[in-house]
């Protein structure tokens, strides 16, 4: 029990007085109260006051007069009212049903509002599909076409050819030529 502050020293006797230590810190307080006379005076000190201040406390209790008192209380205490038991629905109305009625309910004051939104997201729904491709494709032939490592890797010359076939000239960044053809 050494090593131990004040704090510490208290506690512990609270606990071992109250029988609320485990059997090694049981052991632990036993034997330092053995070696320590000021341990034990502390304690003995701890019972005495117990002791006093149990014994005031009956003391008090014993003068008041308990008869009547739950009563007394039971007499302030409004009886709970009846509660009609809840009748459950034969079947609640579906999410489609719920969503039907708070479509009508905001239509019904607030129709501009609800046209205006209804407008914008099929304008969105049909126009923004087409923006998205036209804006795609201007970049895809500003660009020409795609190659790995990027389009600071080659410069392409495209050369058309009579009939069905196509070539393309890659010059790359290293000097190396490569020609491309397709056709039939």
């Amino acid at each position: 029990m050494e090593g131990r502050s004040e704090i510490e020293m208290e506690i512990l006797l609270s606990g071992y007085r109250d029988g609320e230590l485990s059997p090694g810190e049981r052991q632990a307080v036993e034997e330092a109260l053995a070696r320590d006379p000021k341990l034990r005076a502390r304690l003995d000190d701890m019972q005495a006051l117990d002791a006093f201040v149990s014994a005031a406390l009956e003391r008090e209790a014993d003068e008041v007069d308990f008869s009547g008192f739950a009563d007394a209380v039971l007499e302030r205490v409004a009886p709970a009212p009846a509660v009609a038991p809840v009748r459950a629905q034969p079947h609640a109305p579906s999410a489609w049903a719920r969503f039907g009625a708070w479509l009508e309910e905001v239509l019904a004051s607030h129709r501009w509002q609800a046209a205006t939104a209804l407008a914008a997201v099929v304008l969105l729904l049909v126009a923004g599909p087409l923006l998205w491709n036209s804006r795609r494709d201007a970049t895809l032939e500003a660009q020409g076409p795609l190659l790995a490592g990027g389009p600071g890797m080659a410069s392409v010359i495209d050369v058309k050819t009579p009939g069905d076939t196509d070539a393309m000239l890659f010059n790359t960044a290293s000097g190396t030529t490569v020609i491309y053809v397709q056709g039939n």
